[in-house]
């Protein structure tokens, strides 16, 4: 296996690892593949469908995947810009690269070495047997999942982490809780060896990469001398406030304010706290943390999802044009990245601004892409809310049938997937539209 350096990372393809000076990461095999296709055909100007065909040829995946591996690379590297994107066009690696000869010497290389060439390739074999050991496979594993949205992931998970071999042998056993929806999940894990238990969590837009995750997180905590001061998704008091903040968002404000000092450089745990003191009217101190982010020092993903934040915190305090300007910037970059899920939020938010400033048809054609992407994305949550909003603004228009038919199906939705936290918006607009809503049925 080759050796490269590009720009100051040193990869090794046998290992799966980048290293820079004391810095050491590793790389998913699918993701490794990606940067070697990259590498081979570097200041190519390449399409995703050319990346699908050649890397993902095994398996039926969409754009997403290329989209979230190349943000992985961009990451793994330090530099938003070794890849670069044309919209619509491809992508085009711009790394410095430079082939390195390996140090490593084949197996027919150590015998060709007399006389002690077959006792070396002896040792060689029993030092593999004893690591081998090392590798687990009958960790006891159960999964709880949480999401409705996850459930079309549910068995394929199960056969993924049965089938790891990346936890160390004394994993006695491995829980895993999943929460979130489409746009992303939430895995909690706790496992248990040697009379010690370890708690994490990982965040994942994709769920096929929950098992390498967890199982990258646990190796490294398993070796971490004191991991409660390494990583904040290890820490107990964060996932103690996530499972509070995914049932009561009040609640969980204060331990996600106290964790803040402890961990400054968080854009998680920061992007929590806007969330909340936006829900909770607290304007100045969302202003202040949206402030503390520049936007060139996040990654795109990060950039899309406080563009959002931005467009929400000015549109609640009334500043419309201001709101669809960051809106905007938020949308071109989610299209450039094909990243549908954020779209359809953005769109969405997209609609409520212009429905407030009273400008019907903008708003209407902004919830009907939402409404699209949201059907494509399988997120019920979102689909039943915009064709709520849907309905209102059927009526405004005059299109009555239209109106009762997006109330009937969000309704159906909203029983199917018991959507509690929308049932007040559908009693109210039921109780303002009801002689609207009804006529239509007579």
């Amino acid at each position: 296996m080759m050796i490269y350096r590009i720009n100051d990372w040193t990869l090794d393809c046998h290992l799966r690892s980048l290293t820079n000076g004391d810095k050491e990461r590793h790389i998913r095999p699918r993701t490794l593949a990606l940067l070697l296709y990259f590498i081979e055909h570097r200041n190519e100007l390449i399409a995703s469908e050319r990346l699908l065909e050649h890397v993902w040829d095994d398996v039926g995946v969409s754009d997403g995947v290329v989209v979230q591996s190349i943000r992985e690379i961009r990451q793994l590297l330090d530099n938003p810009n070794v890849i670069v994107n044309f919209p619509r066009k491809g992508y085009q690696f711009t790394g410095n690269v430079v082939s390195v000869e390996s140090t490593r010497k084949k197996y027919s290389d150590i015998i060709r070495q007399r006389p002690f060439g077959f006792l070396t390739l002896f040792i060689v074999m029993l030092v593999g047997l004893y690591l081998a050991k090392d590798i687990n496979t009958n960790t006891a594993i159960t999964i709880n999942s949480h999401s409705r949205a996850f459930a079309p992931y549910e068995a394929a998970l199960s056969n993924d982490m049965t089938s790891m071999k990346l936890l160390p042998k004394n994993i006695e056993t491995l829980k895993l809780d999943i929460y979130g929806d489409t746009a992303e999940f939430a895995a909690i894990y706790s496992a248990k060896f040697n009379s010690r238990e370890i708690q994490g969590i990982v965040f994942t837009a994709y769920p096929k990469s929950i098992p390498s995750q967890i199982a990258e997180e646990i190796v490294k905590q398993s070796r971490a001398p004191n991991p409660a001061n390494v990583s904040m998704t290890w820490n107990q008091e964060f996932i103690d406030a996530f499972l509070i903040y995914e049932r009561d968002w009040k609640a969980a404000l204060g331990t996600l304010e106290n964790l803040l000092p402890r961990f400054p450089d968080s854009l998680r745990l920061k992007y929590f706290l806007v969330k909340l003191y936006i829900w909770n009217e607290s304007h100045f101190k969302a202003q202040e943390i949206l402030d503390s982010i520049a936007p060139e020092t996040t990654n795109t993903s990060w950039q899309m999802r406080f563009g959002y934040l931005r467009a929400k915190s000015l549109f609640v305090r009334g500043k419309f044009e201001d709101a669809l300007a960051v809106l905007s910037q938020a949308e071109e970059l989610s299209i450039s990245e094909q990243n549908w899920d954020q779209l359809a939020l953005l769109s969405d938010l997209q609609g409520d601004i212009n429905y407030q400033a009273a400008n019907n048809v903008e708003a209407l054609r902004a919830f009907q892409r939402a409404e699209k992407m949201y059907l494509n994305r399988g997120n019920q949550t979102g689909l039943a809310a915009v064709r709520l909003k849907m309905s209102v603004l059927y009526i405004a228009t005059q299109q009555l049938t239209l109106a009762k038919r997006a109330f009937s199906e969000a309704e159906r939705s909203i029983a199917q997937y018991q959507i509690k936290f929308l049932y007040p918006m559908q009693t109210e607009i039921w109780e303002a539209n009801r002689a609207y809503l009804t006529e239509v049925s007579n």
